[in-house]
């Protein structure tokens, strides 16, 4: 029996996902009766709720225990089997089933937690990546710079856009998605093209100036280019 606990767009997803798979299961609410739970149980909560409901059920007859969050590791679960288990992909809504194969989900937890988050992934057709448990944030936050940060740099892109009075960015877009499948294709140094790529030190220094001008923080700026300059010497 799996247990998810937060039936938000994740725990609906999952509760949805295992049923297909003729999994026996069930969806809780947080404020559930819960008194009856046994087998495993996956968290879906947020995460500054997740500890709270373990509190709340870590005394009944659970066989392994998992949460789903991007940030926290499952130490605070004990010396019962247990696991994280985040999913890099955005789940802006409740996913289809067939939207989860080939997800790779970040697990981690002791010996026998990790091996019940690898069941559940083959359940999922999804494939996974083992993280050290101290090693969670830095996990994270390689997946929000690779994700959430992009709506920074398209933000950005706009406002010059804006500047000009150009209103469409859809192919800044486009050109994004397509540096994207050229670095899965070639590597960050293959791909690289550009100002820096060339050292073109005319171009640098007056997109420097006008960034200065309009975002301010230079800085910003600096470090971008240092970073390109390292991928180019492949550093």
């Amino acid at each position: 029996m799996i247990n998810i606990i937060g039936p938000g767009r994740v725990g609906k997803t999952l509760f949805n996902c295992f049923k297909k798979k003729n999994i026996s299961i069930k969806l809780f609410s947080k404020d559930d009766d819960k008194s009856n739970i046994s087998g495993i149980v996956i968290i879906t909560t947020q995460d500054e709720k997740i500890k709270n409901v373990w509190t709340e059920i870590k005394n009944y007859n659970i066989e392994a225990v998992g949460h789903c969050s991007g940030i926290l590791d499952s130490n605070f679960f004990g010396d019962i089997p247990h696991f994280s288990m985040h999913p890099n992909f955005p789940f802006s809504s409740p996913l289809k089933c067939d939207a989860l194969k080939n997800i790779v989900w970040g697990i981690e937890g002791n010996s026998k937690g990790i091996e019940y988050a690898k069941n559940l992934i083959d359940i999922l057709d999804g494939k996974y990546v083992i993280i050290p448990q101290n090693k969670k944030v830095l996990y994270h936050l390689a997946a929000v710079i690779a994700s959430n940060f992009s709506y920074g740099l398209i933000k950005m892109s706009k406002v010059l856009y804006n500047e000009i009075e150009i209103d469409n960015i859809n192919h800044l877009i486009d050109l994004s998605i397509i540096s994207l499948n050229n670095i899965k294709e070639k590597g960050l140094k293959g791909a690289l093209t550009g100002p820096v790529s060339r050292n073109d030190l005319y171009t640098i220094n007056k997109e420097r100036e006008e960034f200065n001008k309009i975002f301010g923080n230079v800085e910003v700026y600096d470090f971008f280019i240092d970073l390109l300059y390292k991928i180019k010497e492949d550093e």
